[in-house]
């Protein structure tokens, strides 16, 4: 019972600090910077994803089909040509238009916004 009350009351007692918020940015951001930080990460998310599909599409047929890796890339190239390694390029575009755009575009807003938030037992550094 001793011991209870000891850890009872020592956190009532850091319950009761003060919060030390060091280096916590407290002004908003504007819209013109919250529509700058979403805009560049929805390109580099479509750029990211042009660049990665041809080798995410003969990842899937290797997985589908079998073989090796040369066999699937040379079958690609012959039976569909340059288009096949870009299909599904529409489909993956809009899920990271959606998807990454809001993600990586929100996350310094929502992380300066949860700073201010912050319960006053916990010491945000950084």
């Amino acid at each position: 019972k001793q011991w209870y009350q000891r850890r009872v009351r020592g956190a009532k007692m850091a319950a009761s600090k003060p919060v030390q918020i060091e280096n916590a940015q407290t002004t908003a951001f504007s819209k013109h910077e919250i529509a700058a930080k979403l805009i560049s990460a929805g390109t580099a998310a479509c750029i990211a994803e042009a660049i990665t599909l041809p080798m995410d599409c003969a990842k899937i047929k290797l997985q589908v089909e079998g073989g090796t890796l040369y066999g699937t890339v040379r079958n690609i190239a012959l039976n569909d040509g340059v288009k096949g390694f870009f299909r599904g390029l529409i489909p993956g575009l809009h899920r990271q238009l959606g998807f990454c755009t809001i993600r990586l575009g929100l996350y310094d807003t929502t992380k300066v916004f949860y700073k201010g938030c912050v319960p006053s037992f916990i010491r945000i550094t950084g």
